[in-house]
C-alpha cells in the first residue's frame, strides 16, 4: 500500500471537512468504485493465471523505459536545488513512485494491445507528482513544490495553459466572421475542467488566502456580500495572475486570467442588474404578453440596420424574461446601450429602463460612460482572450485594472451596498 502525505492548509482543511460531512450524510457518491474493483480483480486473476481465466487471457508485462527514469531524475535534481543540509528521504520514495506508475498503468490493461504495457503519460505524471510532493513533506522544509512541478510541466497552471492552447487551435479552424462571443464561450468550456482542478488542488498549496488578500481588502465589506461564484471567479483570476508571473516569469499565456475576471463581471452584471429587472417584469410569476417586446418604428428615422439591432435586443430581452434563457455579457451590453435611449420602440425597453433608474446600481450602469467602458472591455479583453494569439501579463493586468480599478473599475458600480 502507498500512502500519500499532505501538508495541511486552511483550504485543504475546509475541503476535507466538507467531504467528511458529505460522506457521513451519504451524499458523497463513488459510482466508479465497483467498476474499478472488478477491473483490478480480473487483472489480478489474469496475472496470477487463475484457473477461471487461464487460457482466455495472456498475462502482460509493464515496460519501464529510460525516459521514465530521466523524468524522475530531473524531478530529483530540481528538488535537490532547493534542499540545504541533511536529506530526510531515501531511495524508497523513488521506488514507491515507480510502483505507483506501474499500478496506474493497470487501468489501461485492456486498452493496450499485445503482452507489453507501456506506462501512459497520465500515469507517469501522477507518479512524478507523488514523488515531488512526498519528498517535500518528508524534508519538513519550505520546498516550493509548485515551482518544481511547473518546471516539469506538471503544475495545474501548465494544464490550464495547455487547455487554452488546445481551444485556440480549434478556433483557428473556424471562420473569422463568427461571433467573438461564441469564441469566448468555447474558451470557457474548454478550460473549465482544468480551472476547477486548479482551484481544488493548486490554490490551497499556493496560499489562496495570501494570494487574494489584496482583492478582499480592496473590495472591503462588499466582498462578503458577493455571490460565491463571483468570489470564486475573482479569486481564481487573482491566484492565476500572481502564480503565472511568479512561476513563469511573465512568459505564459494569461488568457485564463482574463476568462476568470470576465466571468466574474458577467455574473455580477447579471445578478445586480438583469435578474432584478426580470423579477420586476414577472410579478406574480407570469411572463409579459408578446406585444410588450414588439418594436414599432412608425415615424422614426432609423435605417434597416438600426431597426434590426433594436429588434435583436428586444428578442434578447424576451428570451431572458419570458423564456428564462441565459444572457451573455455581449448581449447585456447591447441591451444596456438601447435602454439609454428615449423614446424606445417597444414597451419592454421603457419598462426595464424605468425599473433600473429607480435603483442606485441601475443609475450607475445606464450612463454613456459605463456602457462605453463595458464595450471597450469586451473588445480589448473578453474578445481578445478568444483570439489565437497569447494574452500577455501586461494585458492581464490591464484587464484587472479595468475590472477592479478604484476610479473606473467596471465591477465597482455593481457591488452590493
Amino acid at each position: 500500500m502507498l500512502v500519500r502525505m499532505h501538508r495541511m492548509t486552511k483550504q485543504r482543511l475546509r475541503e476535507l471537512s466538507r467531504s467528511q460531512r458529505e460522506l457521513a450524510l451519504g451524499r458523497l457518491k463513488m459510482p466508479l468504485a465497483g467498476d474499478i474493483r472488478n477491473h483490478l480483480t480480473l487483472v489480478y486473476a489474469i496475472q496470477t493465471q487463475h484457473p477461471l481465466v487461464r487460457g482466455r487471457f495472456e498475462p502482460k508485462q509493464i515496460v519501464l523505459r529510460e525516459s521514465f527514469f530521466e523524468a524522475l531524475e530531473k524531478a530529483q535534481a530540481l528538488l535537490l536545488e532547493q534542499i540545504r543540509g541533511e536529506l530526510l528521504f531515501s531511495v524508497r520514495v523513488r521506488q514507491n513512485a515507480i510502483k505507483l506508475a506501474g499500478a496506474l498503468t493497470l487501468f489501461s490493461y485492456f486498452q493496450q494491445q499485445g503482452t507489453r504495457l507501456e506506462i501512459p503519460d497520465e500515469a507517469r505524471n501522477l507518479a512524478l507528482k507523488f514523488f515531488v510532493e512526498e519528498v517535500a513533506i518528508r524534508q519538513k522544509i519550505g520546498i516550493d513544490v509548485e515551482a518544481v512541478l511547473y518546471r516539469l510541466g506538471l503544475n495545474e497552471i501548465n494544464r490550464v495553459v495547455s487547455a487554452t492552447a488546445r481551444a485556440r487551435s480549434e478556433l483557428r479552424k473556424k471562420p473569422e466572421a463568427e461571433d467573438p462571443g461564441a469564441f469566448f464561450d468555447h474558451i470557457i468550456a474548454s478550460t473549465q475542467p482544468e480551472l476547477r482542478l486548479a482551484e481544488s488542488k493548486y490554490a490551497p498549496d499556493a496560499g489562496w488566502d495570501k494570494a487574494t488578500q489584496d482583492l478582499v481588502k480592496g473590495l472591503g465589506s462588499a466582498w462578503e456580500k458577493l455571490d460565491e461564484n463571483v468570489q470564486q471567479f475573482l479569486s481564481t483570476g487573482e491566484v492565476l495572475l500572481k502564480e503565472m508571473e511568479r512561476l513563469g516569469g511573465g512568459t505564459a499565456d494569461y488568457a485564463a486570467v482574463v476568462v476568470e475576471y470576465s466571468k466574474a463581471l458577467e455574473l455580477q452584471l447579471l445578478k445586480a442588474v438583469f435578474e432584478p429587472a426580470k423579477e420586476a417584469f414577472r410579478k406574480g410569476g407570469k411572463a409579459p404578453a408578446d406585444e410588450v417586446f414588439q418594436c414599432v418604428f412608425t415615424g422614426r428615422q432609423l435605417s434597416e440596420a438600426e431597426q434590426a439591432e433594436w429588434q435583436k435586443s428586444a428578442a434578447v430581452i424576451k428570451r431572458f424574461i419570458a423564456e428564462e434563457k441565459p444572457l451573455t455579457m455581449g448581449e447585456m451590453w447591447h441591451v444596456l446601450r438601447r435602454l439609454r435611449f428615449e423614446p424606445a420602440p417597444a414597451p419592454a425597453f421603457a419598462a426595464m429602463a424605468g425599473g433600473l433608474r429607480s435603483s442606485a446600481i441601475g443609475k450607475k450602469v445606464l450612463t454613456k460612460r459605463y456602457t462605453s467602458d463595458l464595450g471597450r472591455y469586451l473588445e480589448a479583453f473578453r474578445n481578445t482572450a478568444a483570439h489565437t494569439g497569447a494574452v500577455t501579463r501586461e494585458k492581464a493586468e490591464e484587464c484587472r485594472a479595468a475590472l477592479l480599478g478604484e476610479e473606473a473599475g467596471l465591477l465597482r458600480p455593481l457591488l452590493p451596498q
